[in-house]
């Protein structure tokens, strides 16, 4: 490797923080920022200069973090090791704490490489509980290599600080792991309790998570059950508000996880919490046979070990008591095939994991658009993965690698949308009366992470600019969304321009028929829109890239300025010849996004699963008939003996 020559570059202070001390640290003239990696799905959208080479190898960067995390089972001890716990958990571990150990790793070593630093500073913030159950690790990634390369650095927080935090990680993991084992045994008691009671063999099990995915479980639940004539159930395991989101379609059959739970159960993982130390001291002697972890810098192993620690102290109890009720669901429900909804659900792991190892289908079908983050998630392998277009295939196939086949089958939630007549509700229609244009807002779970006051909030910016363009403002809540208390003060604020709606009070194709556009930060009822010709408007005030690149990819406009608001709203919504040309844009974003439009999603999403099911019966009925040819040749075999 070719040295730079630094000579004209000036002498300058490097600064390296975490995202949220870099907010809290004012970057005097003369020093340079360097953001660290703590999650990498901040890195796929990130702005900085820094980030931009890591996210041309995304799916590399995943694949290293994978490997090396999975090789660690050699040196787990073996009440962790495998099935026990690594198995199903080093995806995660990969995504939290390799995956941003590595990203952080590259950026320092290169930023340091290619500058010339008079001195440098690592700042991480105190402020966050991440920090001091362990979750954070830059110092000991940064120190060594500037330690390596000559700079002298200062550190905040200081050493005793970084030791009281060692000093106390081993309490505060353990406090973390009861109090997330008692909330697992919670909602697994609760959610028993309206579950249905007859656990009987099933064909198909679907994974209870994530609540838009109960919406698509109801859209498959006719064509599979009538029409293919498959037993079908939910196994539920309460992940992302999906046993709200189920019980509101009384035909699905929903199990819970909790079902197959004992209070034997949750007695015996409570012991194995004592337990880490041993653990934790058979990795240390036994970590450097890993050969990738081996041949890793001294810094990198410190921040992987120091992760690893307060992950053996706080998870293996939560994470025995799913292993313990996902074995025990399929030995009762045994079924054919399982679906799931996400590549990897850290609730569901021991599920997936332990129905490949039966000879179990598992297939996963795409439930949400699917973006670059795509080649950075954790996953695990599945015989199939079920896609809707181009576009999200490509992502499915370097996360899951050669191993699963990949099948476009278009999205099953869109098969009615473009054939519906869709009727604009009495309620909309009298308020849109009142008004020039109407604006639907379709929001996302996560709106609290971007609300500080009400008059920064981006949703203020957007009712602002409705009540000057005379457009009524109608906020569609997401089915998982809990954050009504926010718009209700935006409700306060603006009484004749806002109207807040319900997950279900109307249906979409209504809400839809009733507007002149859809605004979102990054919901995926910009397709929806799409498909109804209502032009979609993204908005995005953080600095950072998209979430999803819509209005990138032509499927709709984009506002990332404040001040721009305004009349991007007003062109949006009243100039004929601007809505002509995102309709024209927009035609080869859903191809790319949707795939197939002909209302036969569901119908080829059940064909394949039925497929599925049909292998299985027809392999069990081959051995079966093998089984009984050897019984009988065995028995003529004794009467000609017998015979003679």
């Amino acid at each position: 490797m070719t040295t730079p020559d630094l000579s004209a570059t000036p002498e300058r202070n490097l600064i390296i923080a975490t995202a949220s001390a870099a907010e809290r640290s004012s970057i005097a003239e003369g020093e340079v920022l360097v953001e660290a990696v703590t999650d990498l799905f901040s890195l796929v959208n990130s702005p900085r200069p820094e980030h931009a080479p890591l996210r041309e190898r995304l799916s590399e960067l995943r694949w290293d973090a994978h490997r090396i995390s999975a090789q660690l089972d050699r040196a787990m001890h073996p009440q962790v090791a495998g099935s026990n716990f690594w198995a199903d958990f080093s995806g995660w571990f990969s995504f939290f704490s390799v995956g941003p150990a590595l990203a952080t790793h590259e950026v320092l070593k290169q930023q340091i490489a290619e500058g010339r630093w008079r001195r440098a500073r690592i700042i991480e913030t105190t402020r966050e509980a991440s920090w001091w159950a362990g979750r954070t690790c830059i110092h000991p990634i940064a120190a060594p290599l500037l330690a390596e390369a000559g700079i002298p650095f200062s550190a905040s927080p200081g050493g005793f600080t970084r030791w009281l935090r060692g000093s106390m990680l081993p309490s505060g993991a353990a406090n973390l792991g009861r109090r997330d084992l008692n909330e697992e045994l919670r909602q697994m008691v609760e959610g028993a309790r309206t579950a249905s009671p007859e656990i009987a063999r099933r064909d198909a099990v679907f994974v209870g998570a994530g609540a838009s995915s109960a919406q698509i479980i109801r859209a498959l639940w006719e064509p599979m059950t009538r029409e293919s004539g498959l037993n079908c159930a939910i196994l539920d395991f309460h992940w992302d508000n999906f046993t709200a989101a189920a019980s509101r379609y009384e035909e699905l059959i929903r199990h819970d996880i909790g079902q197959f739970v004992t209070s034997a159960d949750a007695v015996a993982v409570r012991e194995r919490g004592i337990k880490w130390r041993t653990w934790f001291d058979h990795f240390l002697r036994h970590r450097d046979e890993v050969a990738d972890f081996a041949t890793l810098e001294d810094g990198l192993k410190a921040a992987i070990t120091q992760r690893l620690q307060a992950v053996l102290i706080r998870d293996p109890a939560t994470w025995d008591l799913r292993r313990i009720a996902s074995e025990r669901a399929l030995d009762y429900l045994n079924p054919t095939v399982i679906v799931a909804f996400h590549p990897y659900t850290p609730n569901a792991a021991s599920l997936i994991r332990a129905a490949r190892e039966r000879g179990i289908s598992t297939v996963l079908l795409q439930h949400g658009i699917m973006g670059d983050w795509g080649y950075v998630l954790a996953a695990q392998p599945f015989d199939e993965a079920l896609v809707w277009g181009e576009y999200s295939a490509r992502i499915h196939a370097a996360l899951l690698g050669s191993q699963t086949v990949i099948t476009r089958t278009g999205n099953c939630a869109y098969d009615r949308i473009t054939q519906l007549h869709a009727e604009i509700p009495e309620p909309l229609a009298q308020l849109r009366a009142k008004h020039k244009a109407l604006v639907l807002l379709a929001t996302q779970p996560n709106e609290g992470q971007f609300f500080e006051t009400l008059e920064t909030w981006w949703m203020k910016d957007v009712a602002m600019a409705c009540e000057l363009l005379d457009a009524a403002l109608v906020i569609k809540l997401h089915p998982a969304d809990t954050n009504t208390t926010l718009y209700a003060r935006l409700f306060k604020a603006h009484p004749n321009t806002v109207k807040i709606v319900q997950h279900g009070q109307f249906a979409l194709p209504d809400l839809l028929a009733a507007s002149d556009a859809m605004v979102t930060r990054d919901s995926t009822v910009v397709i929806e829109a799409g498909l109804l010709n209502i032009p979609a408007v993204t908005v995005n005030l953080t600095g950072r890239r998209d979430w999803f690149p819509y209005a990138e990819l032509g499927g709709a406009v984009a506002i990332n300025r404040r001040e721009d608001m305004l009349d991007r709203l007003r062109e949006t919504l009243y100039n004929e010849e601007f809505r002509s040309e995102l309709t024209a844009r927009r035609q080869q974003f859903l191809q790319d996004q949707v795939g197939k439009l002909d209302g036969g999603a569901g119908q080829r999403v059940a064909t394949v699963i039925a497929r599925h099911v049909g292998q299985h019966k027809f392999a069990a009925e081959a051995a079966q008939a093998e089984k009984a040819a050897a019984a009988d040749a065995q028995t003529a075999d004794q009467q000609s003996e017998n015979q003679q």
